[in-house]
C-alpha cells in the first residue's frame, strides 16, 4: 500500500504528517475494529491543520542537516496536504502538494523555486526520498480508498491495538493507542521484509485532540533515521482553497 498515507492520518499528520503524516483509511465494520473506526472518526473532526517544525535528515550523522518546514492539511471533498520549506535560504519556497479524492485519485506536484517550475510527480517519483530524508514523497499522500484491515489479536493489548493493513506481501502493521485514538507506530513491509519504521511521539493535547510533536522515519535496511520535530500545531483554522492548488505554489 502507499504507506505513510497511513501515516498522515495521524499526521499525519499524517498528518500526516499524517500527517503528517496522516492516516485516512476507510475501514469495513468488524467486531474488534472499534478502535480503528473511532480513531478514523476522531481524525475527521479535524478539518485543517497548520504544523511548523524542523526536519533533521539523518540523526545518525555526525553533522546534522536540518530543514525548517511548514505543513498545511485541509480535509473536505479533497484531502490536501502542503509542505513548504522555510529554510535554509537556498531551498526556501520548495513546495510539495498532495491531493487525494474519495474516488481514489491521488496526485502530487513539486514546485522548485530555482527554476520557478511546478512538475507532477507520478509512479516511482513518489517513492523517492523527500529532501534526502527517510520520509518519502508518497508519505504525504492521504489515503481515501479501502484497504484490507485485519486485527492482530496476538500482538494487541488493552492499551494498544495492532492491525495489518494492505496486501499479503506489501503491507503495514499499524499500532493505535486505544485511549488517545491515535496511531503511534507503523511498520512498512515489502515482500514480507521490514523496510521502514514510522513512529509518532511526544503527544500533546491541542484543542482537545492528541497530536504528535515528534515523527520518526527509520530505514530498517540502512538504520538511517529522520526526525520531524514540531514546534507549533494549530487545528481547525481557516485555510484558503486557492493556497492548496498547483497554480498557487510559487507564492
Amino acid at each position: 500500500m502507499k504507506r505513510y498515507s497511513l501515516l498522515i492520518n495521524t499526521y499525519c499528520m499524517k498528518f500526516l504528517f499524517k500527517t503528517l503524516l496522516l492516516i485516512l483509511i476507510i475501514v469495513p465494520s468488524f467486531s474488534f475494529g472499534s478502535v480503528f473506526e473511532k480513531a478514523q472518526s476522531n481524525q475527521k473532526k479535524i478539518k485543517t491543520e497548520y504544523l511548523y517544525g524542523e526536519l533533521i535528515l539523518d540523526v545518525t550523522a555526525s553533522n546534522l542537516v536540518k530543514r525548517g518546514v511548514e505543513l498545511k492539511v485541509k480535509r473536505d471533498q479533497l484531502q490536501t496536504s502542503l509542505v513548504r520549506v522555510l529554510e535554509p535560504s537556498n531551498l526556501k519556497g520548495y513546495v510539495l502538494l498532495s491531493q487525494s479524492s474519495q474516488t481514489g485519485a491521488r496526485k502530487q506536484w513539486l514546485y522548485s523555486p530555482s527554476n520557478n517550475k511546478t512538475k507532477r510527480l507520478v509512479g516511482s517519483m513518489q517513492t523517492a526520498r523527500f529532501l534526502g530524508s527517510e520520509f518519502r514523497y508518497e508519505d504525504f499522500l492521504p489515503l481515501y480508498q479501502s484497504q484490507k484491515v485485519v486485527l492482530l489479536k496476538s500482538e494487541s493489548t488493552p492499551q494498544v491495538s495492532v492491525y495489518k493493513v494492505g496486501l499479503q506481501d506489501t503491507y503495514s502493521k499499524v499500532w493505535i493507542d486505544a485511549h488517545k485514538l491515535v496511531v503511534v507506530k507503523v511498520d512498512v513491509y515489502e515482500k514480507a521484509l521490514l523496510k521502514r519504521q514510522l513512529e509518532f511521539l511526544n503527544f500533546k493535547k491541542v484543542n482537545g485532540f492528541w497530536r504528535p510533536f515528534l515523527l520518526k522515519a527509520k530505514n530498517s535496511l540502512t538504520n538511517k533515521e529522520s526526525h520531524l520535530i514540531l514546534s507549533q500545531v494549530k487545528l481547525n483554522q481557516p485555510i484558503s482553497t486557492k493556497d492548496m492548488q498547483p497554480q498557487g505554489l510559487s507564492r
